[in-house]
């Protein structure tokens, strides 16, 4: 998911958009974006996703995966 940033374009990064992404997504299907924002991680948990920060490639200090669990 790799949308404008969060500040620039933040339709894409609400709870809504993301309760469609996470319902379009199979069991153990996952998200991962640049985008490492306290409000993004916090609309994915709303959403139903299980989240994690990750390191950053060169340049980027962090990365978010976020994934469905199998049980949804």
């Amino acid at each position: 998911f790799d949308a404008f940033a969060p500040d620039d374009q933040p339709e894409m990064w609400s709870i809504e958009n993301f309760k469609k992404l996470f319902n379009a997504l199979a069991p153990n299907g996952a998200l991962v974006t640049y985008s490492a924002k306290g409000l993004v991680k916090q609309n994915l948990r709303q959403a139903g996703f299980n989240v994690e920060r990750l390191q950053g490639p060169p340049g980027k200090r962090h990365m978010v995966r976020a994934w469905k669990t199998p049980d949804h």
